[in-house]
């Protein structure tokens, strides 16, 4: 709205008749204030109609009862934008806050409004509303700043929308592949009979299995397809929920690659044992460029507006009025059947493939987020670094030295001999430390030696201050002796 013009429009004026009625409006002790007085009218309206705005003067009857001529508000609606702003007189400054959450004395709230039947009707003419009462001003701003807010989250919430349809649909085996590798509770279920029942139904591989003395609840292992089970009487037992478990899966999107977070569980119906149903919810959703720059998305509540795909983190979760922390897991197992093809590109450099092979659980974001750092982690893996690999994925920043290029063992700032014996000790970082420090002073330490030390939380630089006087040998074997003096004490 333009304030400049806005500002030639000259606001109604207080009447000789309005000023008759606040005269004898005297003020009344409040109901509801303790020692505060109300009035009939704590407010009086003029309004008017000029230039396609609706004009409306607020006047208070403190002010006009001592003779007051001016507005303290100065309402300008203009329906052709579906917008509003107040003038505030007594300060000159404007104000785009609804008239409900204006500054008032404290006798408005217990006091009513006066607005004469000409104007009423101005009101319901231009609002196109029905009595053209005050509160009928209060609900066209509400509506109006209801469909600004809207507005305003439809420009995040479409760019968001078009990320979203980049998204591939679940694989056809999505289900099957959740119940035979990542759900971890199985059952076998038996219909007790006398001498024993000697055969049920593994929910694991689906199939009738024989048994032997079964006891319920109690722990066992499928002869046919040798998943871990509990035993289940159909007599006994009801409805059952497994604990909630992670699936990831990774699938190629126009942006790059797509890693989505799966709530799993399955569900077995009381009666309908021989029918587990997988239950799966998408809670995250992370897209990767072709640099393995992340754009996080989360399925949450949206401004109270309904559940969705919102850009950025939480860990909140809305069931209902309630919010709760979630409690998904971060670590779980990954469907395989994408990576093959995506190795061919996406993930050609990265190793998260051979990572995922060697690792039952695990969060893919974390090892990627590791990757991006330190970019030499594809070739630990490759070379079959087990242990060190993982201590980086955890904690990346361990490796602080920026070689980007080259063979492994100059990358580790190691030479093949000591990379060979890295991976035969299947060393992490602290290995690998000793390892450096012998590369540095062209010495070899016997793998006793530097195990002794890592066993004691000992690193070469925790004998800088005494190592150009003493052999790491002779370091060893005064600490020793000194631990032994130590016990021999006490």
């Amino acid at each position: 709205m333009k304030k400049k013009e806005l500002m030639k429009i000259d606001p109604p004026e207080f009447t000789p008749y309005l000023k008759r009625i606040a005269k004898k409006d005297g003020p009344v002790k409040s109901q509801y204030w303790g020692a505060d007085k109300n009035y009939k009218y704590g407010k009086y309206l003029r309004v008017k109609e000029e230039k396609g705005y609706l004009v409306v003067s607020v006047f208070l009857a403190q002010f006009v009862r001592a003779g007051a001529k001016h507005p303290v508000y100065v309402l300008y609606i203009d329906k052709r934008t579906n917008d509003f702003i107040t003038f505030e007189t007594d300060t000159g400054k404007w104000r785009k806050s609804m008239l409900y959450n204006l500054d008032w004395p404290r006798y408005m709230y217990g006091s009513g409004t006066y607005i004469s039947r000409r104007d009423k009707k101005l009101v319901c003419r231009y609002l196109e509303t029905e009595t053209g009462e005050y509160k009928e001003l209060e609900r066209y701003q509400l509506r109006v700043r209801e469909q600004q807010l809207t507005a305003r989250h439809k420009k995040k919430t479409d760019v968001w929308d078009e990320v979203m349809k980049q998204v591939p649909g679940i694989p056809k085996d999505w289900e099957r592949w959740i119940l035979k590798n990542v759900i971890s509770k199985h059952y076998i279920f038996y219909k007790y009979k006398r001498g024993g029942a000697t055969e049920g139904y593994c929910t694991h591989c689906g199939r009738i299995v024989p048994i032997k003395e079964p006891k319920y609840n109690g722990s066992g292992i499928c002869s046919r397809c040798g998943q871990e089970i509990n035993f289940k009487s159909v007599d006994k037992s009801k409805s059952i929920w497994t604990e909630t478990e992670a699936a990831y899966l990774i699938q190629r999107c126009r942006k790059g690659i797509i890693l989505r977070l799966f709530e799993v569980r399955m569900v077995l119906g009381k009666g309908d044992f021989y029918n587990p149903e997988i239950w799966y919810s998408e809670v995250k959703r992370i897209f990767y460029d072709d640099q393995f720059r992340e754009d996080p998305y989360y399925y949450g509540d949206f401004k109270n507006k309904g559940t969705r795909w919102i850009a950025g983190e939480s860990d909140s979760r809305r069931v209902g009025f309630y919010y709760y922390y979630s409690c998904s897991p971060i670590y779980g197992k990954v469907y395989p059947r994408t990576l093959p093809d995506l190795e061919k590109k996406e993930l050609m450099r990265t190793g998260l493939r051979q990572w995922i092979q060697g690792n039952t659980i695990l969060n893919p974001r974390k090892y990627l987020g590791a990757w991006r750092k330190i970019p030499v982690l594809e070739q630990i893996i490759k070379a079959g670094l087990t242990r060190l690999a993982g201590e980086l994925v955890e904690n990346p920043e361990k490796l602080v030295w920026k070689d980007s290029t080259g063979e492994l063992a100059k990358r580790l700032r190691i030479d093949k001999a000591k990379l060979k014996r890295l991976r035969k000790m299947d060393g992490g970082f602290h290995v690998l430390c000793w390892l450096q420090q012998e590369k540095k002073e062209d010495i070899c330490l016997p793998d006793e030696l530097i195990v002794w030390f890592i066993g004691n939380d000992i690193l070469p630089k925790d004998l800088a201050f005494i190592h150009d006087r003493m052999s790491y040998v002779q370091i060893k074997n005064y600490l020793v002796r000194q631990n032994n003096n130590f016990s021999e004490s006490q």
